[in-house]
């Protein structure tokens, strides 16, 4: 009897195999509402040159985060190259295999490479690679119909909490949320949300100010303030405007982040410039530019109409996505400025951005007003052209002539 038991509860067993976990979507890639458009290929270079080695920390290792794989951006694997140099000699090249090693605050992949401290005067960090970038659609019937999700993704965990520069989680972006929605927030959907809380930001946020830390010629970074001044200020950069969208997109429950990258259509791409992306269930990455918005007028446009910048966006391929924060580490590691990168900081006590006159660390007797020696940003873009599918397929493996030869190949 209990034989005939033990044998039927080993094919009841065997009789229902155990369940399938189901796959997981990849939130890389557009799908649903959204598609990638017209590609199209880009060789960039983002030196770095810091002029002050005799600091402390300076052991650590140059950081700066790169978005390999985003929903609207590649980097060609086999094309990175970041090489150090001592003055203008070159004393390390890295590849893909030995530069990548871990990842950025939203997921980005991160570039760690030797500093050559004892360099005489200098010392050049260079990251070079070939990207290609997307344009995009959105089928606005499809987006506004797509309903708020039970709950997001874990994946979007970084992407709902405050950071530095992006302080979400202040009392004045709730409030401003309750002036725009009251308590009806969530009987719009998760699109139509988006484009209400954008549209508000773009039409009360003043956009005015320099771009940049210092002047293209010796650029040390982003001028950039920050979500919450910016907000009580009612007056912000460009860069200021793109973290107040996505302050507020993250207040509402709304995954976003911001974009910085490099623009063809920024003044000879020859600076960094920044947009934004929040998360639409079942569909993707959202990009946005919103001060191209402003300057065409979103002040007029009707919510439930398409709107340009905003979904789709056909320029948006002239853009190279590098990197979804301002800095390594939450800008824990960031030199002197907010310029993507990260090393250790020029001057821990003082105030960041750092000034370029400071007094020497307190405590120490020599306490007198010095100089900072800022590092320089200098950026270079170059168009490799439209790609057609082929062209595409050809370029992922390796197969496609360079558009400049790599340092190893010189």
């Amino acid at each position: 009897m209990y034989l005939s038991i033990i044998l039927a509860l080993f094919l009841g067993a065997q009789a229902t195999p155990p369940a399938k976990q189901q796959p997981q979507p990849d939130l890389t890639i557009p799908q649903n509402a959204l598609k990638r458009d017209a590609a199209k290929l880009w060789w960039m270079s983002y030196d770095v040159t810091i002029r002050d080695l005799d600091i402390p920390n300076n052991q650590r290792p140059f950081r700066m985060p790169l978005i390999m794989n985003g929903p609207w951006s590649e980097v060609g694997k086999h094309t990175l190259r970041v090489a150090s140099l001592n003055g203008n000699n070159e004393v390390s090249l890295l590849d893909v295999q030995t530069a990548i090693k871990g990842k950025g605050l939203q997921g980005e992949s991160m570039i760690q490479a030797p500093v050559p401290v004892n360099a005489t005067n200098f010392a050049t960090i260079s990251v070079s690679a070939e990207i290609l970038s997307f344009s995009s659609q959105i089928d606005e019937e499809i987006a506004m119909a797509t309903p708020w999700p039970a709950q997001w993704s874990g994946e979007l965990s970084a992407a709902l909490q405050p950071q530095a520069l992006i302080e979400s989680d202040e009392p004045v972006f709730r409030e401003t949320l309750a002036k725009i929605f009251g308590t009806n927030l969530r009987m719009n959907s998760p699109y139509l949300a988006a484009k209400k809380i954008v549209q508000y930001c773009c039409v009360n946020i003043g956009v005015s100010g320099n771009r940049l830390i210092g002047n293209r010629t010796a650029m040390r970074g982003i001028n950039v303030s920050g979500a919450l001044a910016t907000a009580q200020s009612g007056r912000g950069t460009r860069a200021d405007l793109t973290c107040v969208c996505v302050a507020m997109l993250r207040a509402a429950g709304i995954p976003a982040r911001p974009v910085i990258g490099l623009s063809q259509l920024n003044r000879q791409a020859k600076e960094p410039t920044t947009w934004a992306e929040f998360f639409l269930p079942d569909s993707g990455w959202v990009p946005f530019s919103p001060w191209e918005m402003q300057n065409a007028g979103v002040r007029s446009w009707k919510p439930e109409r398409p709107w340009r910048f905003f979904g789709t966006w056909k320029d948006l391929k002239e853009n190279i996505a590098l990197s979804w924060s301002f800095a390594p580490g939450d800008g824990a590691t960031a030199y002197d400025a907010w310029g993507i990168w990260g090393w250790t900081r020029s001057a821990p006590w003082a105030p960041f951005p750092t000034p370029v006159q400071l007094t020497q660390e307190p405590g120490r007797p020599d306490n007198v007003i010095r100089n900072l020696r800022p590092a320089n940003i200098s950026i270079s873009m170059t168009s490799g052209g439209n790609l057609s599918e082929r062209d595409y397929q050809n370029w992922l493996e390796g197969k496609r002539r360079p558009i400049r030869r790599a340092r190893n190949q010189r």
